[in-house]
């Protein structure tokens, strides 16, 4: 395995397999993992923008998170915003708008 990490360069005699070998940094492309994301695996360096143009999603920023706490906190049992929300581990969304302006004028989907 550490062979595939590092390129080396044989000192001395090419021939001589017991010739001493210094280690050379890793190539490029193979220090920077291509992002793959899916069900079954994440890998490389993640690039949350890129995941969200990636998936047609859209950010949560501060004007929906406002309109989901008015929506949700007080209302049943909720007492405050979802800690994912409130720690940005959940950041981005898809049609999270519709289902607050749906709330918002008392609309349900049998309408």
């Amino acid at each position: 395995e550490k062979e595939k990490e590092m390129v080396s360069l044989a000192i001395g005699d090419s021939t001589n397999p017991s010739a001493p070998v210094a280690p050379v940094a890793p190539l490029a492309n193979e220090k920077e993992k291509e992002m793959v994301v899916n069900a079954f695996e994440v890998e490389g360096k993640i690039d949350y923008n890129k995941l969200v143009d990636d998936f047609g999603s859209k950010l949560i920023d501060k004007e929906l998170l406002a309109r989901i706490e008015k929506l949700t906190v007080g209302r049943g049992t909720v007492p405050f915003l979802h800690r994912f929300l409130r720690r940005d581990i959940f950041f981005s969304h898809r049609d999270m708008t519709k289902i607050c302006d749906c709330l918002e004028n008392n609309e349900s989907k049998n309408s």
